[in-house]
């Protein structure tokens, strides 16, 4: 039996990674979120995001965890510096601002430059006390080599996970 696009942990992840550069990386860090690029070189920029999945269990009765880790450079190369963590923190707000959202649309990503909507398919954000639009963790790290991290976790469940589930698996 196949599985339904709306449950293949490609599209969701894809359709989550979409959902991030709309609406937080094109707006405020063009080219500065790292999708799992292990070729990503952040040694010149003052400020950057990394994602990475930490889990993929949404579409199969269960949640993706995606670490969202935040980076600002404390005296940074280009200005003055984030010395009080003011962009750090600001870009954490925008970044759970680009996530408070109702839900978010999973994609069928089978042609990649053009992943088509599929119907009936959305994943929303839940944290494991039953808080929507709410991230699951949220750490501030000590600068290390001038650079200050906040990690925030965020799970991602889909929609039918949280409805009946006769309704909604195949």
């Amino acid at each position: 039996m196949t599985v339904p696009q709306k449950r293949k942990l490609t599209n969701i992840e894809l359709s989550i990674q979409k959902h991030i550069k709309d609406n937080f990386e094109t707006p405020f860090l063009a080219g500065q979120v790292n999708h799992h690029d292990a070729t990503f070189d952040s040694s010149a920029m003052n400020q950057w995001v990394d994602l990475i999945f930490l889990s993929f269990e949404a579409g199969k009765k269960g949640a993706s965890l995606l670490q969202v880790d935040i980076y600002s450079r404390v005296g940074g190369r280009r200005t003055g510096g984030d010395r009080l963590g003011m962009t750090l923190a600001d870009l954490a707000d925008k970044f759970h601002n680009a996530l408070h959202v109702r839900n978010i649309q999973i994609y069928d990503f089978s042609t990649p430059a053009s992943p088509t909507v599929i119907a009936k398919a959305k994943l929303i954000v839940r944290n494991s006390n039953g808080k929507f639009r709410e991230p699951e963790d949220t750490q501030n790290f000590a600068a290390e080599d001038h650079v200050m991290r906040r990690a925030i976790t965020y799970r991602f469940i889909t929609l039918g996970e949280v409805s009946q589930a006769s309704q909604y698996y195949d």
